[in-house]
């Protein structure tokens, strides 16, 4: 099975196939710096199932929506390829229903994961200025 996830949740999917022992799992991921431009993801994940579709049986994304506005879950959908339901990637570290439920009174939340403390310069300094 292949995993094509974004590279944002790069640690957490290893951590999840290792500490699960699952090494029929193989993980490509695609760059985080996708989420400033969301418009591209769903071109991307496209390009890379297409790639990896006749060496691999099983295909699973790791994103959420993530900006698509609904266009990566009907890719997927119209690919035979499943991914993870929710509104962006930080509803997977407390659950798609209660993020949805927390958001709905935050919706001015602005969450802050190890990955983005390490990656700050890349995500914000340098492309918003």
């Amino acid at each position: 099975m292949l995993l094509i996830a974004c590279g944002a949740l790069a640690r957490e999917t290893l951590a999840i196939t290792k500490g699960h022992g699952w090494p029929h799992m193989d993980l490509t991921c695609l760059p985080a710096l996708l989420h400033n431009s969301p418009d591209k993801i769903t071109i991307t994940v496209c390009a890379w199932v297409t790639k990896h579709r006749n060496s691999h049986q099983n295909i699973f994304v790791v994103y959420a929506d993530c900006g698509t506005g609904g266009r990566l879950q009907t890719t997927c959908d119209d690919m035979g390829v499943k991914m993870i339901a929710g509104p962006h990637c930080y509803s997977f570290y407390e659950g798609k229903d209660r993020f949805c439920d927390e958001y709905a009174n935050e919706t001015t939340t602005f969450y802050l994961t190890d990955f983005l403390v390490r990656q700050l310069d890349t995500f914000f300094w340098k492309p918003m200025g």
